[in-house]
């Protein structure tokens, strides 16, 4: 393994380094302007000779600490941007701490043996008190009296406090009895919930591989952590009928679909669009929202793209060039210096010299020294817009990268599992290939994605690769198209034992005859290779088909299968639980809430608010964000930072979470009834696109004794374009 390998994800590195921090990250003193507060945080130079000791590792470790404070007390100062973003002046200055700061840790776990115990030398933290900690600042390093005045310091003891005051106030809140209104979805076990060992396992055993199966259930797990999904409040993925594939023409256009959203690029110049599918009487047709005017193509059977006639411009950013800047952090400074010996101990040193009636010896000692060490060079980028002419778009290939990647789980999941095939020996390519895992890709075309469930037991969830076929416990993944005929559209199921073939409704519902089998298994052990890591036992079951429709994600059908579940064994097998249990005792619901959608259904396709999740909450998610320090207003803010910032827009939903009431997923139809509610005042937060906008509810409901609804309709949407 040579570190020229690694460079593409070294530059990438640094470009988001770049991107994050600006171009003055590794300044040692940057241009503090605004706001006010900076002016005292001193520099990193300051820092490194205020830190200095006699001995060389109190002074790294004094140095990490009191770094690590500044970044504390500069986050704290910020107030709600510390969440929505710091200003370019406290991005430079975090940034260079924080270099500095790695720069220490690094030369210091390269100078110093790590104490017993301690795995490196800066594994031990003395100085690394939290920020709420009352030693913060006082005890071991005094921050505030040597780099701070008086007004500061009472200035950040007042934030403290009252932080201090509302984590108190939320944890009385979360301590009171709460009858939230309940959600009606079936959730799956504990041992199956997103994110757990048992959901991943159960993925495994259906025929996913690994990397997959562990990128999706650690994102599931962090929205179940957060008690929300940020895919469901984007609407990236809705129930119905998507496309997939690398799609060229000669004039310099490429189309490169996601599930989510279609990468438009233009002589290389791309920016990201949202797209739908719908089905008309006659063809499918390709819908990209790219700027005011949608561009519709229609799907050839060749299987080419049929565009509109004329121009299509694009706007993004390109590389211009690029220029070199200088580094700065820690290096290890070796001198020689003399010292004294005291009387006798010349005897332990031959090299030790006599002056006299003294004998002095020459050392070299090490010491940190914070300045230059090199230089880099930085990619520079500049918006630019160009032109293409529209016409057919030819499928080249599969769609370049597995859409999970998109995720920063997904990235995380691909580097451990390239890291790992590297440590076993394999070679680079070989551990591309597993860290990518697009064998699977499916030629371009039509896909789906959803989950579709029926009265019968059997249910199909469609992942970008593969179909997941469920009957009862027994799960099987297999590939599959989709296929159009006599204006007819079908979903063909590649098992050549057991082939399936459903027909796709205009309504959006899958519907077939008969009986399905599926073969799954289940883990019963494993082995000590590593590309087959488990033994598995089949287990089997059979199905009726009937009308499947689109369901919540981890909705499942509760129908009971023909045959049950056939298992070794030594693993045994549960009994499938119905959704609802005749015997259970119901009180009488103190009130009640229908949904309704407003939004008219286009032909061949669902409703816009078909398997959208809506969201109850205790107050506005306008003054929510308000609160967590959005600009106003705070709900268009936030709502056009999540076109473009997963991680902003994720901010926006976990301030949320104290308010979160319950949620639910709306039928194909857009609606959904509370049962077993309670009155008071709340509010629906839910969301779609149409005709172009994006479309977001937070309505206030005063709910009364008995039964209440609501129609979600263009009338009581904001717009967001």
């Amino acid at each position: 393994m040579t570190p020229q390998r690694f460079a593409p994800t070294a530059a990438l590195v640094l470009c988001f380094l770049q991107v994050v921090y600006g171009s003055a990250i590794f300044s040692t003193t940057p241009q503090i302007t605004d706001p006010p507060y900076l002016s005292e945080m001193p520099s990193v130079e300051k820092v490194m000779q205020v830190m200095k000791t006699a001995d060389p590792k109190e002074t790294a470790l004094r140095q990490i600490g009191a770094l690590y404070q500044l970044m504390e007390i500069l986050k704290a100062l910020s107030g709600p941007r510390e969440i929505r973003g710091f200003t370019p002046d406290e991005q430079r200055v975090l940034g260079a701490y924080q270099v500095a700061e790695y720069n220490v840790t690094q030369a210091a776990d390269k100078s110093f043996p790590p104490p017993t115990g301690f795995q490196t030398f800066s594994d031990q933290h003395p100085y690394r008190f939290s920020r709420w900690d009352r030693r913060f600042g006082m005890e071991g390093i005094q921050t505030f009296e040597l780099f701070f005045s008086p007004a500061l310091k009472a200035q950040f003891d007042s934030i403290i406090a009252g932080e201090n005051a509302r984590r108190e106030a939320r944890r009385q809140e979360y301590q009171a009895p709460v009858q939230p209104i309940p959600d009606s979805n079936i959730q799956p076990t504990s041992s199956t919930r997103p994110g757990s060992t048992g959901a991943v396992r159960k993925c495994v055993e259906s025929g996913r591989s690994l990397r997959v199966c562990t990128s999706e259930n650690m994102t599931a797990g962090f929205n179940d952590l957060v008690g929300l999904n940020l895919q469901d409040l984007l609407g990236a993925e809705s129930p119905g009928l998507r496309m997939t594939g690398d799609y060229a023409s000669a004039t310099g256009l490429r189309l490169i679909f996601l599930p989510g959203k279609v990468g438009v690029s233009c002589h290389g110049v791309g920016s990201p669009d949202h797209y739908s599918v719908e089905l008309t009487g006659t063809q499918a047709l390709v819908k990209i929202q790219h700027g005011s005017t949608p561009l519709v193509f229609s799907l050839r059977s060749d299987g080419k793209l049929a565009g509109p006639v004329g121009l299509i411009k694009v706007t993004g950013l390109v590389a211009s060039g690029s220029h070199r800047e200088q580094t700065t952090g820690m290096t290890t400074q070796t001198t020689t210096r003399e010292r004294q010996l005291a009387p006798g101990e010349q005897s332990n040193y031959p090299n030790a010299t006599q002056n006299g009636q003294v004998w002095t010896v020459k050392e070299d000692a090490s010491e940190l020294v914070y300045g230059p060490t090199g230089s880099r060079t930085v990619t520079d980028y500049v918006t630019r817009t160009t032109s293409c002419s529209l016409g057919p778009m030819t499928p080249v290939g599969a769609t370049p990268l597995p859409p999970d990647l998109e995720s920063p789980m997904g990235i995380l999941t691909a580097i451990a599992s390239g890291t790992g095939a590297l440590m076993q020996g394999k070679s680079m390519q070989q551990a591309t290939k597993q860290m990518l895992d697009n064998d699977d890709a499916p030629a371009p075309g039509l896909r789906m994605t959803g989950n579709y469930i029926g009265q019968t037991g059997f249910g199909i969830t469609f992942h970008p690769e593969s179909a997941t076929l469920s009957c009862g416990e027994a799960a099987h993944a297999l590939r599959y198209s989709i296929e159009r005929s006599a204006n007819q559209t079908f979903l063909k199921v590649q098992d050549k034992a057991n082939p399936l073939t459903l027909q796709l409704k205009t309504d959006g519902s899958l519907v077939g005859d008969g009986t399905i089998q599926v073969d799954g298994r289940v883990i019963v052990g494993t082995t000590e290779d590593p590309d087959k890591p488990f033994v598995y036992a089949p287990k089997v079951a059979r199905c009726s088909l009937g009308t499947l429709t689109p369901g919540s994600e981890n909705a499942v059908s509760t129908g009971m299968p023909l045959s049950a579940p056939i298992a070794s064994a030594s693993t045994g097998t549960q009994p499938v639980i119905s959704a609802t249990t005749p015997n259970a005792t119901q009180q009488a619901p103190p009130a009640s809430l229908t949904i309704t959608s407003g939004i008219p259904s286009q032909p061949g396709a669902a409703n816009p608010l078909a398997g959208k999740q809506v969201i109850v909450l205790k107050d506005s998610f306008d003054n929510i964000l308000a609160r967590a320090g959005w600009s106003s207003p705070a709900l268009a803010t936030w709502a056009r930072t999540c076109d473009t910032d997963a991680a902003g827009c994720q901010r926006g939903i976990a301030a949320m979470a104290p308010y979160y009431v319950s949620r639910a997923q709306l039928d194909n139809s857009g609606g959904f009834t509370f049962q077993n509610a309670r009155a008071g005042t709340f509010y629906l937060l839910a969301q779609t696109r149409y005709n172009g906008s994006h479309l977001i509810w937070n309505v206030r409901m005063d709910m009364k004794p008995g039964a209440n609804s609501i129609t979600l309709d263009q009338r009581n949407a904001t717009p967001i374009r």
